[in-house]
């Protein structure tokens, strides 16, 4: 999206993609055609209409990902060990 931002916008400084500011049509097409268990909570991180880049977009979605995906992995590591002691009890 942030390609998309730089090619046709009229502003010929911004080059870097992650410099780009975050506009409230590419949220939009984020939060409707990302997820559809996490659109509520896409469509409230950005309700202000602060100036924000690409960039720090990209920060908070990583950091909601982690919050939202680290416990399952780690649910997901501990059974891994459980069938691996499993296993080595087998044999």
């Amino acid at each position: 999206m942030a390609v998309a931002e730089i090619v046709f916008s009229d502003d010929l400084n911004t080059k870097n993609p992650n410099l780009v500011p975050y506009t409230p049509v590419m949220w939009q097409k984020l939060v409707r055609l990302g997820p559809q268990e996490y659109a509520s909570a896409l469509a409230i991180m950005k309700q202000d209409d602060t100036d924000e880049t690409m960039l720090d977009m990209v920060k908070k979605l990583r950091a909601y990902g982690n919050t939202v995906h680290g416990p399952a992995h780690a649910r997901i590591a501990a059974v891994k060990t459980c069938l691996r002691k499993l296993e080595d009890k087998i044999e």
